[in-house]
């Protein structure tokens, strides 16, 4: 206090220095109890929560792999405040996502239930907020919310095949004479045509809606 006038953090906090802290106390207090030793550079890490266990990398690959998995997450994924949650009962697509998630040094745990009338749910729930949050600012998170990332219209094409791949294996039909995906949302479905467009593959939309249960 004899050392820092008042207002000062304020001032400078934003400016001559970006710090996650609303008062100086707050970095004072990060300095002194946090393990500071385990952060390493071009990794994200929260600002709560131990920071050995959870971290994400500053930049995320438009590559093969990291398209499928955003292909996933648009076709069957969940995510909330804590965790994002991938729901599949294929083998391969179970394996790629544990890898995915061991990859990035996620931990996350397994629900295999069956309801009462005998249908079967598969789904993998990596712990991360700061995925979880990248993600809902990325592709939208909600049914009915999520959208093809602006980043995908411009990226390489081993990031679309990914993307594609991805979506098609978790909410699309193949059949003999077609490939059929189906989306609550129109952003999202506009999105995956105009990247099909890319790949020299043409679709046609259409809109239905089920009456029973007026969804």
């Amino acid at each position: 206090r004899n050392k820092i006038p008042s207002g000062w953090w304020d001032e400078m906090n934003g400016n001559q220095f970006t710090l996650p802290y609303t008062k100086k106390a707050s970095l004072q207090r990060c300095k002194t109890r946090s393990n500071t030793q385990v952060i390493k550079d071009n990794y994200i890490y929260p600002y709560h929560a131990k920071r050995n266990d959870h971290y994400i990398m500053d930049k995320f690959l438009l590559d093969y792999d990291n398209g499928m998995f955003i292909g996933l997450f648009l076709a069957e994924g969940y995510s909330d405040r804590y965790s994002v949650r991938i729901t599949n009962c294929n083998t391969n697509i179970q394996n790629f996502v544990k890898t995915w998630f061991e990859k990035h040094n996620l931990k996350y745990d397994i629900e295999d239930k069956v309801n009462k009338i005998g249908g079967r749910s598969y789904t993998i729930r990596a712990f991360s907020g700061l995925l979880a949050e990248f993600l809902d600012k990325f592709v939208g998170s909600g049914a009915e919310n999520k959208f093809v990332p602006n980043e995908a219209y411009l990226a390489n094409e081993d990031f679309i095949r990914g993307l594609i791949s991805g979506y098609i294996s978790g909410d699309g039909c193949v059949s003999k004479n077609y490939i059929y995906v189906g989306s609550a949302s129109k952003k999202l479905i506009d999105g995956i045509s105009f990247l099909l467009n890319r790949l020299g593959i043409f679709s046609k939309m259409s809109l239905s809606q089920t009456k029973k249960n007026n969804l």
